[in-house]
């Protein structure tokens, strides 16, 4: 798994999933998207919360304003569930290419979801998950860092 909590630009779509206040450790990402979107073609954030939803009427004005990117909130786990599979597939079969799958949230979340993508077959360098030891030479660009993004 990558360690490295940027949003990386190596032509993959990327895919955030967060569960709760997690969004927070994406937003920075999905802004810097919005503001330039070179290298990566699509961009769709998933956020999983039986509570409150922190900056959905942010999140949902970018997905209105920018075609690139899509915005989702799902207060049941099954739903959550359906949209992730289904995203998932959409955006493989949209672009041909395997989306890098960026995951925050509480510790147990970023496992069960890590741990399902893992046994889908999914490679590990495309799964990014916040909280690792990050390399602090990568850029996200996959210029910069020890091992390829």
């Amino acid at each position: 798994m990558s360690e490295k909590f940027v949003l990386h630009r190596d032509g993959n779509p990327g895919l955030m999933v967060s569960d709760g206040i997690g969004i927070e450790f994406m937003r920075q990402m999905i802004l810097e998207f919005n503001d330039d979107y070179s290298d990566i073609n699509k961009l769709v954030q998933i956020n999983y919360s039986d509570k409150v939803f922190m900056f959905r009427e942010e999140m949902d004005k970018l997905d209105n304003e920018n075609l690139r990117f899509s915005s989702f909130f799902e207060s049941e786990r099954e739903l959550f569930y359906e949209k992730l599979n289904g995203e998932l597939k959409k955006i493989m079969f949209q672009t041909g290419l395997t989306p890098n799958i960026y995951i925050a949230g509480r510790e147990e979340f970023k496992q069960e979801i890590s741990t399902a993508l893992e046994q889908a077959g999914f490679n590990q360098n495309n799964i990014i998950i916040e909280g690792g030891s990050p390399d602090l030479n990568c850029d996200g660009g996959c210029s910069s860092c020890s091992s390829s993004c």
